[in-house]
């Protein structure tokens, strides 16, 4: 059995750093969220993204970031047939989900395309695809003031 994961945050897994696209945001001294550009990407632009490891610890689970401030990211996730991100909590953050392609159990619910599922923060939850063809996932991690 997999150790649940703690600590995730919009720096990234685990606190760690992921890809942050310096021409799209910035923060001012206090490190607030600072005014940028609208950004426009094509599902080409989304697709020739890097697809990293959201953990090296966890096989099958990988995402590109395709947006982020120094609050909230958004991102596209996918979670291979027969893998699962494993059971964990976001301690500031609300997740949102819309399931793109393939299906995953999420709060004990068989969630397909189309389909959206919202997680407050401190809720521990999972994203299982072992009994699924795998899925992809578009996310939302957002602070509870937005």
């Amino acid at each position: 059995q997999r150790a649940p994961l703690t600590g995730l945050n919009v720096r990234g897994s685990r606190g760690g750093p992921s890809p942050r696209p310096e021409s799209v945001l910035g923060s001012d001294d206090r490190g607030m969220d600072t005014p940028t550009p609208p950004l426009v990407l094509t599902a080409g632009d989304i697709a020739a993204m890097p697809l990293v490891a959201l953990d090296p610890t966890i096989p099958g689970v990988a995402h590109r970031i395709v947006w982020r401030s120094n609050s909230s990211v958004a991102g596209v996730m996918k979670i291979d047939a027969g893998q699962h991100l494993g059971r964990h909590t976001h301690r500031a953050n609300h997740h949102h989900m819309w399931i793109v392609d393939g299906s995953a159990e999420i709060v004990g619910k068989l969630v397909g395309p189309g389909g959206y599922v919202h997680i407050p923060a401190g809720v521990e939850h999972d994203l299982d695809a072992r009994s699924t063809t795998g899925c992809t996932i578009f996310y939302l991690y957002l602070p509870p003031s937005v």
